[in-house]
Formats: structure tokens, C-alpha cells, sequence
């Protein structure tokens, strides 16, 4: 009774917030890829800023401290711990896609430096 009633909690509020939602089935790529070439560079060049502020940082490992905290004290049965691991393994996803737009960023600068460097 009492898993049926948190199953019950649990899609209520999934439906608060995302029971509207029109999904985007375009890839995030394909829309960047859809930007002028300034665009692109101003949408890479805001991720690398993101990703190496402090509070990119401090932000995702508090979220993934506090999901190691709530596997750690509260699941009691596999369903819960299953969702706290793919909600962690989302996060390190996100993280990664992240880092390898800050990465595309950096070749960019490489690039656009050496081809500088030749017209010279």
C-alpha cells in the first residue's frame, strides 16, 4: 500500500512538471549546428565560461553529494536505488557532454590561433 501511494506521489509530481512539456525531438547538435558559424563559436565559447566557473563546480557536486546521500540513507527497495543510480550516471552524462562541447571550444581557439599565426 504504502509503495503504491509514493508511486502515486512520485508520477503526480512528474505530471506537475512535465505533463505540458512539449519534448524537442531535435538533438541539441542539429540545433547547433542549424547556428550561423558566429553562433556556433558564441554557444561553445558560453559552455567553456560555464564549465569552468566555480559555480558549475560547486553546483554539480552538490547534486551528485546529495544523491550519494539519499542512496545512502533512504532506498529500501530496488526500484529506489535503481532510479538514484541512473539519476547519478545522468548527471556524470551531462557532465561529460559538457566537457567535450569545453573541449570543442579549446580545438576552436587552437585553430583559429594557428590560422592566424599563417596569415601573418
Amino acid at each position: 500500500m504504502l509503495n503504491k501511494l509514493k508511486m502515486y506521489v512520485v508520477r503526480k509530481i512528474f505530471e506537475k512538471y512535465y505533463g505540458n512539456f512539449l519534448y524537442p525531438f531535435e538533438k541539441t547538435d542539429e540545433i547547433r549546428l542549424k547556428l550561423s558559424p558566429q553562433s556556433q563559436y558564441r554557444y561553445l565559447m558560453d559552455v567553456n565560461s560555464f564549465v569552468e566557473s566555480k559555480a558549475f563546480k560547486t553546483e554539480v557536486e552538490g547534486v551528485i553529494r546529495t544523491f550519494y546521500q539519499e542512496l545512502s540513507v533512504k532506498p529500501t527497495n530496488i526500484l529506489d536505488i535503481t532510479a538514484y543510480r541512473l539519476t547519478l550516471i545522468f548527471i556524470k552524462s551531462f557532465e561529460n557532454r559538457l566537457l567535450s562541447l569545453q573541449e570543442e571550444y579549446r580545438l576552436t581557439e587552437v585553430n583559429s590561433k594557428a590560422i592566424k599565426n599563417l596569415d601573418i
